[in-house]
């Protein structure tokens, strides 16, 4: 049964086959705030001040985020790929992912992912004890994003896989278009650094990035 928007938004009981599923779902601001603020893993999770997606969207990552925050084993597998994740999502998903420990598997390819998004995905699977793979290619990552990465790959020794490959230009520019930022030799070669010190990765996709000779002699 879906409730009335005035009424509080509950959960199914957690013993049900139908865990993690939502009796409702609010599409404005603020109900989507009321909304939020219920969640179990945390009550900062604020989206008041963004923007009002589709129900389906919506619901979809509602109950991805709470899967997450819930440290659903069961949930091994994440993707967001061609979503728009802007700086409030990427912020919401960086939270959850601290509570998480069954994640094997992140996709966030070509969700504008920024250099500061990133930075935060960084931070909170740091430590993560069963994250395998980390695809973030197709994003608006400049030098400050590899040196994001760096400092994942020196520290994490459990992913074998990153995609970080640049996002593809049309071969014609057209004017007065921003084009996604990418890698320069310089990011490519604070990468390699960090690679000394990682012996783990066994992949890593820096394919469509401006590294040039020296990128890719570093």
């Amino acid at each position: 049964p879906v409730q009335d928007a005035d009424q509080e938004v509950s959960f199914l009981p957690a013993d049900e086959e139908t865990k993690n599923e939502l009796f409702v779902l609010p599409f404005d601001q603020q109900l989507q705030h009321k909304f939020i603020k219920q969640l179990p893993y945390t009550s900062e999770l604020d989206i008041s001040e963004g923007e009002v997606l589709p129900r389906a969207e919506l619901m979809s990552r509602i109950k991805t985020l709470t899967r997450l925050g819930r440290n659903d084993p069961t949930f091994a597998r994440c993707r967001f790929t061609l979503e728009k994740l802007d700086h409030q999502w990427g912020q919401h998903l960086s939270q959850v992912l601290a509570y998480n420990s069954y994640l094997e598997i992140l996709l966030l390819n070509g969700t504008q992912l920024t250099d500061h998004g990133l930075l935060s995905i960084v931070q909170a699977v740091e430590h993560h004890p069963h994250l395998r793979e980390l695809s973030v290619g197709g994003n608006d990552m400049s030098d400050s994003g590899a040196a994001c990465l760096t400092w994942l790959i020196q520290r994490n020794h459990t992913i074998l896989n990153i995609n970080a490959a640049g996002a593809k230009r049309p071969r014609k520019k057209k004017r007065f278009k921003v084009y996604p930022k990418r890698f320069t030799s310089k990011g490519i070669e604070t990468i390699a650094r960090g690679l000394l010190q990682n012996h783990t990765l066994t992949a890593l996709n820096l394919s469509h990035h401006d590294g040039g000779d020296d990128g890719a002699f570093a």
